[in-house]
């Protein structure tokens, strides 16, 4: 194992960093922030010759961005929770064990690490030059704000495919824990209320509390004719709607997956109440999202369509029986005014010059951007995660968050035989399709906790077909060697 004080040139590079980051900061008035910073890369970067330490703060990053994404307070507007902690604490220190031991193999020779090593240095690049461009274009602020949730959730996707390629069955009971809490906890708000199970700086930001006080979910656009939305931990009920769509599909194929009764029990608790709150959000974006991964799990498996079909009447029940019939199937054109949003958008976008319409799909506006008049029209941040994205990074941007899904389906369609294995990534796939089925109409990839739950998936999703596939290998060359 090295050592910080044997490795000079790993003390240049983190005293180098510690220096930008704080003189960045500093400059743009967060003294706070900036301090708060250094002294966690300085005391944690130290710990990061642990590769089992990394490992382990890995999963405790991925355990609280599930279940109390919103733990913390905001500094100088900048949400400082206990996740966003933990993802710089461990991508920094990640980083630093990776230049320590860069005589070490990080990848092995096969197609999935192949793919990861070729898809982070391109996406290392491009997202780093768009962030320095649009620093200089809108402000180091504002294309910070823009930056941390939707880019920074892909590097930390990068370390855990390396740190945790190990310990696939630690991070399988992380997820299937974390996911069970979170859904218990929506059952007690949903039977005790919002503000009786409230717990200010666990279950809610700790800033937006003191500042809103008794009107903290109001204030989160919860309100519908029918009362507050179910917003569990993450304070908005479409952002709970997402992580309950993967809860009830992860669900599934952890039920057919676990071979004990404890784990079987968990996972059909987690299916049954994930079903009952994510109706209780009144997230009509988070059901579509959860329709579509269904669909996409019964065309992979047709003999389970019927128990899906059961699945969807028992939510059309449950709907009519609690009286949600009257929000979820509100005949309303505009879609709560995405509609006229989508309407500028594309009008800006016809309105533009051909130089910059060129410019606008291949690059976008930069990461900060908010608005802008192109002739009679506002180009502004709309509800859709991958408009968004687009006006963020362009149709590069774009392609990049959707490389890994493709190339996910291309490699699953390689694992031949049947296995409860294979199932269980088909549904890690499935939650996806359907976390892709609520972006398009819900900001989901541009908020910290959802966009980190959507990499999450991935770097898992990737880690399983890996896993499998070198299972395969193995096997077929026992055979060839027998």
């Amino acid at each position: 194992m090295h050592h910080i004080a044997s490795n000079r040139h790993y003390s240049y590079s983190l005293a180098l960093i510690i220096a930008i980051i704080f003189g960045l900061i500093t400059i743009n008035q967060m003294l706070t922030a900036g301090i708060t910073l250094c002294l966690i890369c300085i005391i944690f970067a130290f710990m990061s010759t642990s590769y089992s330490f990394i490992g382990a703060g890995l999963l405790g990053y991925i355990f609280f961005t599930i279940l109390i994404p919103k733990a913390g307070l905001k500094i100088a507007g900048m949400p400082l929770t206990v996740s966003n902690v933990l993802l710089v604490v461990f991508l920094i220190s990640a980083c630093f064990y990776m230049l320590i031991n860069k005589q070490q193999d990080i990848f092995e020779e096969n197609s999935i690490d192949a793919f990861v090593s070729v898809f982070m240095l391109v996406a290392l690049v491009f997202f780093c030059g768009q962030f320095i461009v649009s620093f200089m274009k809108l402000g180091f602020k504002a294309s910070l704000m823009a930056f941390i949730p939707n880019v920074t959730p892909i590097f930390i996707f990068g370390c855990s495919y390396v740190f945790l390629r190990n310990r696939i069955d630690r991070l399988l009971k992380v997820l299937q824990i974390s996911l069970f809490i979170v859904v218990m906890f929506g059952l007690l708000q949903l039977i005790f209320g919002h503000y009786q199970t409230l717990i200010p700086g666990v279950t809610v930001n700790y800033t937006d509390y003191a500042e809103d006080g008794d009107r903290v979910f109001e204030q989160k656009m919860n309100m519908t004719s029918l009362g507050l939305k179910l917003v569990g931990t993450y304070q908005n009920g479409n952002l709970f709607g997402s992580v309950l769509l993967i809860a009830c599909i992860l669900g599934i194929g952890f039920f057919k997956k676990s071979e004990s009764w404890l784990g079987k029990f968990t996972a059909l608790i987690i299916i049954v109440f994930s079903l009952i709150e994510i109706i209780a959000t009144l997230s009509r974006s988070a059901l579509l999202g959860l329709a579509l991964g269904l669909i996409v799990l019964g065309l992979y498996y047709r003999r389970y369509l019927i128990f899906i079909l059961a699945t969807c009447s028992f939510g059309y029940w449950f709907i009519n029986l609690m009286g949600y019939d009257e929000r979820l199937y509100q005949q309303d054109m505009t879609a709560a005014g995405r509609t006229f949003q989508y309407e500028d958008f594309f009008n800006s976008f016809m309105s533009m010059p051909l130089l910059e319409k060129a410019s606008f799909l291949t690059v976008g506006k930069g990461f900060g951007f908010q608005s802008e008049m192109i002739g009679d029209y506002q180009l502004t941040i709309v509800e859709s995660g991958i408009l968004n994205l687009i006006m963020y990074s362009g149709l590069f941007g774009l392609f990049l968050y959707l490389a890994p899904l493709f190339f996910s389906g291309y490699a699953i369609s390689k694992i031949r035989y049947e296995s409860n294995d294979r199932f269980f990534i088909i549904c890690v796939f499935s939650a996806m399709i359907g976390m892709w089925g609520q972006m398009s109409i819900d900001q989901l990839l541009n908020l910290p906790p959802t966009s980190n739950n959507y990499w999450i998936l991935t770097f898992t999703l990737l880690l399983l077909i890996r896993n499998k596939s070198n299972s395969a290998t193995s096997a077929t060359n026992t055979i060839q060697n027998g």
